[in-house]
């Protein structure tokens, strides 16, 4: 007796091998719209993240200064500003001794050359850096008197990603015991 074989004809082996293209064609475009859209609002979380973080250390230590280095006072009278910052401010900014100037440590907010945003904190000689915003975001920060405020007022500006991942935060920052104006 004669056994019946059934193969598949080269019409739909070519058929199936179609289908099965086009289904991992699907999941593959699929997958990289998904991971696309996830990195993209991962970024910008972390980008939110390290901007409202770099503002609130700026206002925390900020509010405790005690002296304005000469070379980052602002100018009277006209709206300027500046991309670095250094001042004298307390150790501990939840406890304020203005005219105890041994509790205190200069305080440096700049861009590196890298492109972070730094503060550099110069405690007697100890100088300690911290990232607030990574180099990868292309941050940039303003300090600035506008003019017509008053001379212990400055806004600070922090810009940072780019494309729809760009985002920028204003803060504006009361020095109590010093002015930031000259």
């Amino acid at each position: 007796m004669i056994k019946k074989h059934r193969a598949l004809t080269l019409i739909e082996l070519l058929v199936a091998i179609g289908l099965v293209t086009f289904v991992l064609i699907a999941l593959s475009g699929t997958y990289l719209f998904v991971y696309r859209h996830f990195h993209d609002t991962i970024s910008r979380q972390n980008i939110y993240l390290q901007v409202s973080y770099a503002l609130e250390n700026i206002k925390a230590h900020c509010v405790s200064a005690s002296k304005i280095d000469d070379n980052s006072l602002l100018r009277a009278g006209v709206t300027n500003s500046r991309d670095d910052f250094l001042f004298r401010g307390e150790k501990d900014f939840n406890t304020v001794t203005p005219d105890d100037p041994s509790d205190e440590s200069w305080y440096h907010y700049y861009i590196d050359p890298v492109k972070n945003l730094v503060l550099s904190v110069d405690d007697g000689g100890k100088i300690q850096t911290e990232i607030l915003v990574e180099g990868q975001y292309n941050p940039t920060i303003q300090f600035q008197y506008i003019q017509g405020t008053e001379p212990n007022f400055l806004m600070v500006h922090i810009s940072a990603g780019t494309g729809e991942a760009a985002m920028t935060s204003s803060e504006g920052i009361r020095f109590w015991f010093i002015g930031a104006v000259k």
